[in-house]
């Protein structure tokens, strides 16, 4: 439920599409990955912990506020998959730039991947 006043909480991704622990096909190179998040906001992505604005990749994201409750979508595109443990941080910023101050670290493993849901 949304509340009167201004808005000062940074959004949280709330799920991802592939979920923690799922398996990803073997000798994929390259994946997409859809963020759910609780707001309207853009996201980012990065192999290295960064600030949001030092993030080099960005997502495609519902960036309009709905009436009607409904799932806000981040889909990003995970490129360079190499054998082994594969780690992604993500930042997201809302409209109103509060910007989660920790990431969410996601770690995939080829042949048998899986992400890691760290808050």
């Amino acid at each position: 439920k949304t509340k009167k006043g201004p808005d000062l909480t940074a959004p949280k991704i709330e799920s991802t599409s592939i979920k923690n622990n799922g398996i990803v096909a073997n000798y994929v190179n390259s994946v997409l990955l859809d963020l759910k998040l609780n707001e309207p906001s853009y996201c980012r992505h990065d192999i290295k912990n960064k600030l949001y604005d030092e993030m080099t990749n960005q997502s495609i994201c519902d960036d309009e506020f709905s009436l009607i409750p409904s799932d806000y979508i981040c889909t990003t595109a995970l490129t360079g998959l190499k054998k082994g443990t594969n780690t992604y941080y993500f930042k997201c910023r809302d409209l109103k730039n509060n910007t989660n101050s920790s990431n969410r670290v996601n770690h995939f493993n080829i042949g048998r991947h899986y992400i890691e849901k760290a808050q």
